[in-house]
């Protein structure tokens, strides 16, 4: 009985990280967040003052309108990236980490090259997405 219980976990896993893959699959920039988060507050500031254009996915809007939604998510966050606090930040469909790990790319002048990769998919002209 406990493996049957320990499969249908897994296969409860598998399909919450599949919510979060199919979340981030559809703009370049994901980023979840909290309603009342100061790191994600900070981190969708930084984006905006950057110029870049995302996707922000509120896990309390989440919450208040489908609660097992929310929880898949949350879920599948929590599995998918090893960190239970947001935000939780996607760049081309890849976890990049938090506002601190943003904020390094954003330094380092990494984030655009990062998102230059993925934007054709998007869009023909990624160019104007940043001007």
């Amino acid at each position: 009985m406990g493996a049957n219980n320990s499969r249908n976990s897994e296969e409860f896993i598998a399909e919450c990280k599949k919510k979060v893959r199919k979340e981030v699959s559809d703009y370049p920039i994901t980023i979840f967040t909290r309603s009342n988060d100061e790191p994600s507050h900070k981190a969708m500031d930084l984006l905006i003052d950057q110029g870049f254009r995302f996707k922000e996915k509120d896990l309390q809007l989440i919450y208040d309108s489908n609660h097992d939604t929310s929880r898949d998510l949350w879920n599948g966050l929590v599995h998918e990236t090893g960190r239970n606090v947001t935000p939780h930040i996607f760049v081309c469909g890849n976890y990049i980490g938090g506002y601190k790990e943003l904020n390094e790319l954003v330094k380092e002048k990494e984030l655009l090259g990062a998102v230059r990769e993925c934007w054709m998919q998007y869009d023909n002209n990624p160019q104007a997405k940043f001007q």
